[in-house]
């Protein structure tokens, strides 16, 4: 039984919106550095050192991606969300918001907020910023 590698050639093939995982990631590593992306079957993960720190991971699909940030639910959290553009929601299952970013503008145009999730994920997580 012959399985497909899961690299980033795997996460071409299925998504045309790698870029924005791209773009994203360089700017986490502008706070976050020595970290890599780390490709997965179901998710595109951080690792440093070899060893996965998914504080916050990306699901792309076809034509859009999530960002998932693993920190606690809290109302002003979620009232941050709710007051912006993006579409969102918390799993209670992984623990995580997850932000649904379709454009590249998306991103952009809620980058501070964005970045202020992937922050606290840090935090949540201890790993230094």
């Amino acid at each position: 039984e012959e399985t497909e590698p899961t690299d980033r050639n795997y996460w071409e093939k299925k998504s045309s919106v790698l870029k924005y995982v791209d773009a994203i990631f360089k700017d986490v590593s502008q706070y976050a550095p020595g970290f890599e992306l780390k490709y997965n079957k179901f998710y595109v993960g951080l690792a440093k050192n070899g060893t996965a720190s998914n504080f916050i991971y990306f699901r792309p699909k076809k034509k859009f991606i999530y960002i998932l940030a693993k920190c606690p639910e809290t109302p002003e959290r979620s009232e941050l969300l709710d007051n912006s553009d993006l579409e969102w929601i918390y799993g209670s299952r992984s623990r995580a918001y997850r932000i649904k970013i379709n454009k590249l503008e998306d991103y952009k145009n809620n980058k501070e907020l964005i970045e202020s999730f992937i922050r606290d994920a840090m935090e949540h997580r201890n790993i230094e910023i």
